[in-house]
Parts: C-alpha cells; sequence; structure tokens
C-alpha cells in the first residue's frame, strides 16, 4: 500500500513538473494535447496568411455598365446644302464646288464631315465629305441629297431640287430669219422676200441644234407663199454645221448651212442655194438665248 502511495505521489510531482514546459513548447511538440495542437496550428496559419479556409466567395460586380458619352450636342443637331442651292445652273464637265454642314443642338457649325451624297438620276455619282470640288456631276436636271449619321446614332437628310448641269451652249433660242432671192417662173424673173421667225433648241450636251423657222414670201409683189424651214445642226465649240430642209409648200429641198453659237447665247446661221434653177435663194437666222430649257413645249 504505502508502495502505491509513493508511486502515486511520483506521478503527481511528474506532471508538476512539466506543467510549465507544456505551455511554453512549439506546435509541432508531438506530446501536447491534441485540442491544444490544432487551436495553435490555427493561429499560427491566420498569422502568416498561409491557412486555406476553404473555397473562397469572390465579390461579383453586379453594376451596370453605363455610357458616359455626352451627346448633347447631336440632340437637336441639323444638316444643310449651303452650296449649290436650289435651282442653281452648273456647267457640264466643268469643276464645281458643293457644300454641306452639320450643327449642333444649338446651332453651331461643327467639323462633322461623313456626310454623304446622291443624286435622283445619277446613281454613281456618291461623294462623301462637307465640302468637296468635283466636275462630275452628269448632263440633267438634277435632285440632290445630303445625309449624315451622327455620333448618337441619330440620321440627318437635306435635298435640294432643280440643279440643272448643261453645257454652256445649251437653251432655247428665238430670233429671226430673213430670206432673199430671185425667182424665175414661166420665164419670168421675180423678186423674192421673205421674214419670220425662228426657234431653235441647243440639247444639254451643247451638240444638236433644231428647230425651225417660217417666213412669208413675196414672190415680186404677185405671189405670197409660206416657206418653212426644218433645222437639223450640229454645235462643235460654238461651230455649226448641218442643213435646213426648205418647205415651198408643193416640194422641199434641203439647202447646207453654217454659223456660229457663243457661250453667251448668240447664235449665227446662214444658208445660200440655188433651189432647182428655179430659186436662188439665201439666208440668215439671228436668234439668242431665251431660257436654258432644253425641252420644246
Amino acid at each position: 500500500m504505502n508502495t502505491e502511495k509513493r508511486a502515486a505521489r511520483g506521478c503527481k510531482a511528474a506532471i508538476l513538473l512539466l506543467s510549465p514546459a507544456l505551455l511554453h513548447c512549439d506546435s509541432r511538440v508531438g506530446i501536447l494535447p491534441k485540442d491544444t495542437a490544432t487551436l495553435v496550428d490555427t493561429v499560427q496559419d491566420h498569422d502568416t496568411g498561409s491557412r486555406d479556409t476553404g473555397s473562397p466567395t469572390e465579390a461579383l460586380d453586379t453594376a451596370e455598365p453605363t455610357d458616359t458619352a455626352d451627346y448633347s450636342a447631336w440632340e437637336s443637331a441639323s444638316l444643310k446644302i449651303l452650296n449649290p442651292e436650289s435651282g442653281d445652273f452648273l456647267l457640264l464637265a466643268e469643276a464645281a464646288e458643293f457644300q454641306a454642314m452639320v450643327y449642333d443642338s444649338w446651332g453651331e457649325p461643327t467639323d462633322f464631315d461623313d456626310i454623304q451624297w446622291t443624286s435622283d438620276i445619277d446613281a454613281t455619282w456618291t461623294p462623301t465629305g462637307d465640302y468637296f470640288v468635283t466636275d462630275s456631276l452628269t448632263a440633267g436636271e438634277h435632285a440632290l441629297t445630303a445625309s449624315a449619321e451622327l455620333p448618337n446614332g441619330d440620321r440627318l437628310a437635306y435635298s435640294i431640287g432643280g440643279v440643272l448641269v448643261q453645257s454652256a451652249y445649251s437653251g432655247t433660242y428665238t430670233g429671226t430669219i430673213i430670206v432673199d432671192g430671185t425667182a424665175n417662173l414661166f420665164g419670168t424673173d421675180l423678186w423674192l422676200t421673205c421674214a419670220g421667225s425662228s426657234t431653235l433648241v441647243v440639247d444639254i450636251y451643247g451638240e444638236a441644234v433644231t428647230g425651225d423657222a417660217s417666213c412669208l414670201a413675196s414672190l415680186g409683189g404677185y405671189y405670197d407663199l409660206t416657206i418653212s424651214y426644218l433645222i437639223d445642226a450640229v454645235n462643235s465649240d460654238g461651230s455649226i454645221e448641218g442643213q435646213a430642209s426648205v418647205d415651198f409648200s408643193w416640194f422641199t429641198y434641203d439647202m447646207a448651212m453654217e454659223g456660229s453659237l457663243s457661250e453667251d447665247g448668240d447664235m449665227e446661221i446662214s444658208f445660200a442655194d440655188d433651189v432647182y434653177g428655179y430659186f436662188d435663194l439665201a439666208g440668215d437666222i439671228s436668234a439668242i438665248r431665251i431660257s436654258r430649257d432644253t425641252q420644246l413645249e
């Protein structure tokens, strides 16, 4: 019995002697109680930042993306063609200026230049820009449209009409015809005088010259007859050559004619011939341009 008591007291003493060491031991010492070692491990790993705490939950950005661009300058923007203007005349194959402007919401000019141009009669004419010079617009009467798609997605368009593109010679000409000559009818020589009016048209290319003229002829004061002239000629850089089909009521006769045409709109044509030995005629047509219209009503 005494032996057991002595053994028990020895164990207590051992435990008391060991307790201070236990309190200061490193977590790696295997003699620590299981719960104590786990607690120290946890604190150490937390301090060093090396602990894997499991599957982390990442923060999700749920904010809606926002467009921070300022489109206020385009909300009430406008577009206008500055040149040419409706009804303008442009010379065919000669350079002309084309200009359009986009104005911002406050009416101020902008430097926006992505502007597309189109014509209602020329599908191949599609230039781009707020200003350019070109001679490529084809002959005819055009309605021109400029359009632009703005940075905010709005689309603007502006149109002008009646832009006439044709040759400097083109148009409608009116004037007079005066014919003098002699006639021999049944062995009698008669003086012929004839005065009347003429109307001629030069096409949009400034080449074809067509029209008619007529006058009332008096033969020696005895006979009166109306003589009509159907004119078909070609203009080449101001020089006219062609013919007039002369209608004497009971027969027609083609007479060669030649003349001149200025870009300012003055036309002079002359002709002369001996008509089958009966009429010796010489005449002149003088006409001026009264409009750019190339279509007779």
